[in-house]
């Protein structure tokens, strides 16, 4: 640092007594948050009473000694640096490895998928089969309740009919088309 912060009265140059206020060393976690920001560290710093080539020389300074931290670390872990250059080499084939692993696990996904698939639509089938087949039962139900009614209507149309003897001579007459149209209609089959 230089002496350009010189005190007029706390004595003479040639005492060798340096009694300049000469600012703290920049401290390094400012420089390791990740949202580090130079021109907001540097607007911090008004009030350090140093000059710009003196601030300079300090990151210069600084900067040197991270370099030869950096240096430091790579010599000592030389033989883990030379041995990470040459277990990636080998890097293509367990790659290729993966990547042949990789293409048969996408192969077998893609077989249980379209199994998957198929499953879904004999599924599918087979509940549009039941719904048919529910309607059907519901159409027979309707049928045999029609039959039931229509059943219980003739009995009560025979007895109140069984009274009178043109009533009996009209139902005789209708079981006599009843039976010609049902021979006609096998006629019609054959």
């Amino acid at each position: 640092m230089s002496n350009r912060f010189f005190f007029e009265g706390s004595g003479s140059e040639d005492s060798g007594e340096d009694n300049l206020p000469y600012p703290k060393p920049l401290a390094r976690s400012a420089f390791l948050t990740p949202e580090f920001d130079p021109h907001t560290y540097l607007s911090t710093l008004r009030n350090r009473h140093q000059t710009l080539e003196d601030l300079r020389t300090d990151l210069r300074s600084r900067s040197q000694e991270i370099s030869k931290e950096l240096l430091d670390l790579v010599n000592e872990n030389y033989e883990d640096f030379l041995s990470l250059g040459s277990s990636l080499r080998g890097g293509d084939e367990k790659i290729e490895e993966v990547r042949v692993g990789l293409l048969g696990f996408k192969r077998d996904v893609e077989g249980m998928k379209s199994m998957v698939d198929q499953r879904r639509n004999e599924v599918t089938a087979l509940i549009d089969q039941r719904k048919a087949i529910r309607r059907q039962m519901q159409i027979g139900r309707a049928l045999l309740d029609l039959d039931q009614r229509l059943c219980g209507l003739e009995q009560s149309l025979m007895m109140t009919t069984s009274n009178g003897s043109q009533t009996d001579h009209a139902a005789t007459a209708t079981d006599d088309e009843i039976s010609d149209s049902a021979e006609d209609s096998d006629e019609g089959h054959a």
